[in-house]
């Protein structure tokens, strides 16, 4: 059976590793472009919720305690949730994965000299959110930032951070095709 899948003539055999090579080498291109896709988005992401985060943190430990509760509410928004409170949303902080190393690097270099104990990350894959902590992103990875402000208090910022297209999908699939086709 395998015999008659495979052409007799020379020019049949070379077309047929022709498009053997270019397809896994289409495949594996596809792939790592969707790993570095996945980092980029992430890199983007985290970048925005630092800057917005540390923003945001500076302007509540600069504004008297009194006006705190008003700056969160004016804020926050459908793509950024804050609350303050008097201890840590997050408990305990997650320390490992290359998600939360890229993500603090960005916090901190965002915060400044700050100490590390001044806040804590956590980051929840799309299938970990419970709708309860997290209304309206149930189809989004979160980002949880837990900020310490000078009186104790903690100020908690829940983030979106929305998914690439899965590797195997109609659009790779597509371009596997036209890749063939061509």
């Amino acid at each position: 059976m395998l015999k008659r899948l495979i052409p007799d003539t020379i020019a049949g055999r070379a077309l047929v590793v022709l498009i053997l090579g270019l397809t896994i080498s289409h495949i594996l291109s596809m792939a790592l472009y969707f790993t570095d896709r996945t980092a980029a988005l992430l890199l983007t992401g985290g970048e925005h919720i630092a800057e917005r985060v540390a923003t945001i943190g500076r302007i509540i430990e600069k504004s008297p305690p009194s006006d705190r509760g008003r700056i969160v509410e004016l804020a926050e928004d459908r793509r950024l949730r804050i609350s303050l409170t008097g201890e840590s949303a997050i408990d305990p902080q997650q320390t490992d994965g290359w998600r939360i190393r890229i993500l603090r690097s960005k916090l901190q270099s965002h915060l400044g000299s700050v100490n590390e104990q001044t806040f804590k990350l956590r980051y929840l894959e799309r299938e970990a959110v419970d709708a309860d902590l997290a209304p309206g992103f149930e189809d989004a990875h979160i980002v949880e930032v837990s900020l310490q402000l000078s009186d104790g208090s903690w100020l908690n910022f829940t983030a979106p951070v929305y998914p690439t297209d899965p590797l195997l999908s109609l659009r790779f699939v597509l371009s596997v095709v036209v890749m063939l086709a061509a």
